[in-house]
């Protein structure tokens, strides 16, 4: 073998390892963005949690009425809390997302059984609200509570939420429309039946 001929094997080599290198680095490269990217969805999607679980403990505090029942002080409390509560509902749809579509349909409940109550009312009229709803509130709390805990087995599975399925389910949520009467405030059909 000539000299010249080992010059050109030893330079076709050296391009050849440098493609492949290049080529590995690249492909390791976009491996690395990939793993990123779900990593920041994850931490997204726990934080998405977090803020469910910040407004669930809101819900937890009650109080006895008057006449010996129980109330969500959400609802009967001062303007302050029902507006911190308000905002926790707000913060937690938001981010629905990052929620299964289940705890999204349990929060839009939470906000309606919240939207219950009275503005500018006598604190009788909010206790009566507030010891009305309290079962209602609480059933929903419960579930929301019971749905974060089934969530929390599959929170680390990003791609599988995000999923060409998941997307279209989220689209045929949001064409549902949700009739408002004519005084803007939402009441669940069910209280317009008892005349609420």
């Amino acid at each position: 073998m000539s000299a010249q001929a080992v010059a050109v094997l030893l330079l076709s080599s050296s391009v050849l390892s440098a493609a492949l290198t290049l080529l590995g680095s690249a492909a390791l490269a976009g491996v690395q963005r990939k793993h990123e990217f779900l990593k920041e969805l994850g931490l997204r999607r726990l934080r998405a949690y977090e803020d469910v679980g910040a407004l669930l403990a809101m819900l937890r505090t009650v109080m006895y009425t008057d006449g010996g029942r129980l109330a969500h002080v959400a609802l009967c409390g001062d303007d302050e809390y029902y507006l911190a509560t308000l905002g926790h509902v707000a913060r937690a749809i938001a981010n629905g997302i990052y929620l299964t579509e289940e705890l999204r349909d349990g929060l839009v409940t939470i906000n309606a059984i919240l939207l219950c109550r009275p503005d500018a009312a006598r604190d009788s009229e909010r206790m009566a609200v507030a010891t009305s709803k309290y079962g209602e509130l609480s059933t929903a709390r419960h579930t929301c509570e019971g749905l974060i805990a089934r969530d929390f087995l599959t929170l680390h599975q990003v791609e599988r939420h995000f999923t060409k399925e998941a997307r279209d389910r989220q689209h045929e949520e949001n064409r549902r429309e949700v009739a408002l009467p004519a005084s803007g405030a939402y009441r669940p059909t069910a209280e317009k039946a008892d005349g609420a």
